[in-house]
């Protein structure tokens, strides 16, 4: 990992709000989509998604439900 992502996931693991990730991810990584911003997040953190949204067969909600849940882990384990 070199320092300009070193420096995106220290600002990522600051942030208090999925919001405020969102915007580090738009300013920093320049993805486009949600799917973009999940595997970006993937590549960066050590992060398995155990058991997904399967309530629809909408992709793309399933993978903004799983975006949430990456990002509200990250964002919660700095209380832990």
């Amino acid at each position: 990992m070199d320092d300009h992502d070193q420096m995106v996931k220290t600002l990522i693991e600051s942030a208090d709000s999925i919001e405020e990730v969102d915007r580090l991810i738009d300013k920093y990584a320049r993805c486009t989509n949600v799917a973009q911003k999940l595997a970006y997040l993937y590549d960066m953190f050590d992060i398995v998604i155990v058991g997904g949204h399967n309530s629809t067969d909408d992709e793309s909600l399933k993978q903004q439900v799983d975006y949430e849940a990456v990002v509200t882990t990250i964002i919660n384990k700095k209380w832990r």
